[in-house]
């Protein structure tokens, strides 16, 4: 069942806020990336979190691999291999 919404699940929530702590830690070209309550997206056995810039500017290829960098490191630190990070245009 595909589930979009407010981390209502411990597990989503600390990977939420785990992310939060490497995106303070990443901010390049003055573009800082971020993920809501309500950024992710539940299929099961596999978790979507959603990220975004706070403003146009950044390069596609930046953004995937700054992504790709904060996926590995999120991956490690929660210990689950059934996430992944995905990105957003900015509103």
């Amino acid at each position: 069942m595909l589930k979009v919404g407010v981390a209502a699940n411990t597990k989503i929530v600390r990977m939420i806020a785990t992310l939060r702590e490497l995106l303070k830690k990443q901010s390049q070209n003055g573009v800082t990336l971020s993920v809501a309550d309500d950024g992710y997206v539940d299929e099961g056995s596999w978790i979507y979190l959603i990220v975004k810039p706070d403003k146009p500017g950044i390069r596609a290829y930046e953004y995937v691999e700054r992504l790709n960098d904060l996926e590995a490191e999120l991956r490690t630190m929660v210990g689950d291999n059934n996430l992944t990070v995905v990105p957003a245009v900015p509103d």
